[in-house]
Parts: C-alpha cells; structure tokens; sequence
C-alpha cells in the first residue's frame, strides 16, 4: 500500500495519529482564524490567528458560548443558526458572519463547514 496520492482516491496521510497531528499543525500554522462549536453554540476549538483576531486566548473561550463575539446586532442570527436543522447537518455552504474583537472591532468572517 503507497502513502500519498492515488489516481483513485486523492491524498492520504499514514496513520490516524499522524494524520490528526497534520491536520493539528496546519491549523496552528495557519492565518485564518478556525473556531469550532457545538450545535448549541458553545465554543470547542479555538486556534492561535482566533486569538489574535478576536483577542481572547483559547483558555478564554473554549467552553463559552459563541455568542461572545457576535455583535449585539446579530444575536437574532445565530438564534436563527442554532433552531435551524440545516446548520447541524454534515454540510452547509460558505456564509459570511460579522464577529468582534472583544466588543471594539467588526470584522467579515466566513465559516465553511465540510
């Protein structure tokens, strides 16, 4: 069996643990922030450019509702988005969400879940 990519099924990564510590890296490494919730709203993963972006550290957040970084004005949005069966599906298209930085900033984010 060969590591890498196949004509059939595209790239791979040797072994469970070493491809979870791939994924891990890039999304330590990576410029975008990547947050992660619960279908009730509560924040489960949350990476380094989310800290800088938003300005609360990983210990901060995790375990707080996501709603810490939603606008005021926007709250109603994500009630939409937690009642909503579509958004806890496997899969939803790309949308844009403004978010703030500790309450002083906006920003246009987008969430993508895959």
């Amino acid at each position: 069996m060969q590591d890498g990519p196949t004509e059939k099924t595209g790239p791979t990564m040797a072994g469970t643990d070493g491809g979870a510590a791939i994924l891990s890296a890039i999304v330590d490494s990576t410029d975008d922030a990547i947050v992660s919730k619960t279908v009730d709203g509560i924040i489960t993963s949350w990476n380094r450019a989310a800290e800088k972006m938003f300005g609360y550290s990983a210990n901060e957040v995790i375990g707080r509702s996501i709603r810490l970084i939603i606008p005021p004005e926007l709250q109603a949005e994500e009630d939409y988005v937690l009642l909503t069966p579509a958004y806890h599906s496997d899969r939803f298209a790309c949308r844009q969400k403004d978010r703030t930085r500790g309450g002083r900033r906006r920003m246009r984010r987008s969430a993508r879940r895959a």
